[in-house]
């Protein structure tokens, strides 16, 4: 009963440090701010997105242009080019400490340092 007891304390643990993690991150979320998210299979695809407005639990996205340095075979690291966008802004639900782009990419805040990336071609 005591081991029982003590998962149960674990999780809910877990779950309020999820709950201040979730509220920190909607709480610093400013427009311009960059997001990127890492996705790919047998290749790492970066893409940044700007914060364009945040309404509530709703924030519009802009995707925008990288520059990537190539500094091996089909490698290298990208970083985010400010206001320049592609293509249409986008209304995303923020959710725990991330944004859902889609069913296989999830945005994050970037930190300001180049990401690594790969590509096949």
């Amino acid at each position: 009963m005591e081991r029982i007891r003590q998962e149960a304390e674990r999780f809910r643990r877990h779950d309020e440090a999820v709950a201040r993690s979730s509220e920190e991150f909607r709480r610093s979320l400013r427009v311009g701010d960059i997001l990127y998210s890492s996705w790919g299979w047998e290749q790492t695809n970066i893409d940044f997105y700007q914060v364009i407005a945040i309404r509530g639990s709703a924030v519009d996205l802009r995707q925008l242009d990288q520059r990537t340095t190539e500094d091996g075979y089909m490698c290298g690291t990208t970083v985010p080019l400010p206001d320049v966008f592609k293509g249409k802004t986008h209304t995303h639900r923020l959710s725990k400490n991330y944004i859902r782009i889609d069913s296989y990419r999830t945005a994050w805040k970037w930190d300001g340092q180049p990401l690594r990336c790969s590509w096949y071609g």
